[in-house]
């Protein structure tokens, strides 16, 4: 009888493993990347650390995990630009680590607030 049961408890400790691992796939399979436009004073925040937070409508459907491609845009020029000082790419890649949504805190609803990480 021990036989049986460890070999029923091996199969099942598999089986659950394949279940975690299939989950965690289709988990990173649903995350997205968004191309976003980003005014220069921002992207540049966020380029040097300074700014480590996005307010966004929330037309995207962004959650935890997803990828913001933040193009740096010039307001005046109405195109997009690189920095002057030392020509960085107008690109910068953040991961989405929390999603603050609108409707509490004084954050207008239909807006969120995205905690950005490298």
């Amino acid at each position: 009888m021990g036989v049986v049961s460890t070999q029923f408890w091996a199969m099942a400790m598999t089986t659950t493993s394949r279940a975690v691992c299939a989950n965690r796939i289709s988990m990173n399979a649903m995350a997205r990347e968004h191309d976003l436009k980003c005014w220069d004073v921002y992207w540049d925040a966020i380029s040097n650390g300074e700014k480590t937070f996005e307010v966004r409508r929330d037309d995207r459907g962004f959650q935890k995990g997803d990828t913001l491609i933040l193009k740096r845009w010039d307001r005046e020029r109405n195109n997009f630009t690189r920095t002057i000082s030392d020509n960085r790419p107008y690109e910068l890649r953040r991961r989405i680590k929390y999603v603050l949504t609108g409707g509490q805190f004084g954050i207008e609803p239909g807006y969120v607030v995205l905690g950005l990480g490298r």
